[in-house]
């Protein structure tokens, strides 16, 4: 069983994680809407703008990570996963739903008026069913993935308790091995293209990413059981610490010469490199140096804190400013870019701070009747 001890003590090493969130929101964000322009487009750097779907496999990773470390050491027992699930529900939906109220009225007008679309992204199980998982507000399909993670995550617990931490571990090497075998497998030999159903399969049903997570969900575990005996190599853990931060970046600036080395298609959105990312997640939470003190600043906190907020507004905001801004100021390239990030993660913080943060504690202290 958890004792309050150790759950502060978890809490305040996580921290330092938050602001990574936003860095990688923001490369979705680049992806997205700014990556085409100078000096975002000077190649090779360009492909650090470019990492919008392997940004999303990071946000996946450190969810099954930070879910682990926070309900791993409580008895199971004592789990109670009605209450988990209204937690999750709690922290996504307020500001997932705001952002389709919005978003609403615009594709409306455009013509998309696909009941089974909405209620499917209202459900958050776009993600499932081809052609909806970017209808409407587009960034929403992966929170349908995260809802299905969000279903299983207490049973994965009592799988891991049941099992033990070797066979669990063993399992999840040979799930991802065999994820990635078929991901490689179906892009080398069925080409799917964008817009398709075998593409909308391939890149957005939660299954395609159940590896990515479960590999968060089992780094968080062996976190939780060898923090205390990993703290003490200080040295070690920084010399780690930065040699993978060195490989992700090389990775990420050299991924499209892959396939041509290799002689086949190779893509990272699937969990490739979700194994790196773990060993990051693992080393950055241990770290004591001035970057750990850096990324624990308050006001990156809340940056970090508002990054959902900014991922599931990003595309309702952009709308706003390309109608209602951008014409009307003649703002063009990187500039016009830079006001909208900066209009976005203004709006964002507000969001957290005066819809996200009230929404979330109505939900979690509303009183659910299981009898």
């Amino acid at each position: 069983m958890k004792n309050t001890t150790n759950l502060t003590s978890v809490n305040v090493y996580i921290e330092q994680l938050t602001f990574t969130r936003f860095l990688a929101v923001i490369t979705v964000v680049t992806y997205h809407y700014g990556y085409t322009y100078y000096p975002l487009n000077i190649y090779p750097w360009s492909n650090l703008f470019l990492l919008g779907p392997i940004s999303v496999c990071y946000f996946f990773t450190l969810s099954g990570f930070i879910m682990s470390v926070n309900y791993y050491e409580t008895g199971i027992d004592k789990f109670d996963k009605y209450k988990f699930w209204k937690i999750r529900i709690a922290r996504i939906s307020p500001v997932y739903l705001l952002a389709l109220f919005i978003i609403f009225p615009t594709t409306y007008r455009l013509g998309n008026n696909d009941v089974a679309g909405l209620l499917l992204n209202i459900s958050m199980l776009q993600a499932w069913i081809p052609p909806y998982p970017l209808t409407y507000n587009f960034p929403g399909w992966s929170l349908s993935v995260e809802a299905f993670f969000y279903l299983i995550f207490p049973f994965l617990l009592i799988l891991i308790r049941k099992y033990g931490f070797k066979d669990i571990f063993l399992a999840t090497v040979i799930i991802w091995i065999i994820s990635q075998i078929l991901h490689i497998y179906v892009l080398n030999n069925f080409h799917p293209v964008f817009p398709s159903k075998e593409y909308d399969i391939i890149y957005y049903n939660p299954l395609t990413h159940l590896n990515t997570f479960i590999i968060g969900v089992v780094g968080g575990v062996y976190y939780v059981h060898n923090r205390h005996i990993m703290r003490s190599k200080r040295q070690f853990n920084s010399i780690a610490l930065w040699s993978c931060i060195l490989i992700i970046c090389s990775v990420l600036l050299c991924r499209h010469r892959f396939s041509e080395y290799l002689g086949f298609t190779l893509a990272l959105e699937n969990g490739l490199i979700s194994p790196l990312f773990i060993i990051f997640i693992i080393f950055f939470s241990l770290d004591k140096t001035i970057l750990s003190k850096l990324f624990s600043n308050k006001i990156l906190i809340l940056l970090g804190d508002a990054s959902y907020s900014i991922y599931i507004l990003h595309y309702p905001v952009y709308l706003l400013y390309d109608n209602h801004i951008k014409v009307y100021f003649n703002l063009v390239n990187i500039y016009g870019f830079l006001v909208y990030v900066l209009l976005l993660v203004m709006l964002s913080v507000l969001t957290y701070l005066i819809v996200e943060c009230p929404a979330r504690r109505f939900i979690r202290n509303y009183k659910i009747n299981r009898q």
